[in-house]
């Protein structure tokens, strides 16, 4: 009897030992972590404004600042006031529209951000187009800009 009694104490002791290790197991860790956090970047581009397919104009872009990474819902980043979706080593692509109207000119399209992460150093690459509208006469809008983004 007591053979039986000890043999069942050791199964249960393993019994519940093996439970402890599957639920560290289970426990997942959530890769985005180690992008959340403060950032200064660097944005750097050109948006050009074309009409016959002659350039009108030249708008140089850059800019300097800081920014806070945080996560939101299941996969996705808050990069520079957009929630992207974070995919290995990607943030997929999302498209946002825009419009300005100053002094007479309207322009009205779309940016694609897209980018990458890694260790300290994220990366955003947005791609401008749309339309331009002055005086009556209408031409396209296109460029792109890089954002650089080191982890302080």
């Amino acid at each position: 009897m007591k053979k039986i009694f000890i043999i069942l104490t050791l199964t249960a002791l393993f019994i519940s030992c093996d439970k402890g290790n599957k639920t560290e197991e289970t426990k997942k860790t959530d890769i985005r972590d180690k992008y959340v956090g403060t950032y200064d970047y660097k944005m750097t581009g050109t948006i050009y404004a074309s009409y016959a397919g002659e350039i009108i104009a030249t708008i140089p872009l850059n800019e300097t600042g800081t920014d806070n990474i945080s996560k939101s819902g299941e996969t996705e980043l808050i990069v520079m006031s957009l929630n992207m979706t974070l995919s290995g080593t990607k943030l997929l692509p999302i498209t946002m529209p825009f419009t300005n109207n100053e002094n007479g000119v309207s322009m009205v399209g779309s940016i694609i951000h897209s980018g990458n992460v890694s260790n300290n150093l994220i990366t955003i690459t947005s791609e401008y187009s749309g339309t331009v509208t002055t005086s009556g006469i209408s031409g396209t809008v296109n460029g792109s800009t890089t954002t650089i983004l080191t982890k302080r």
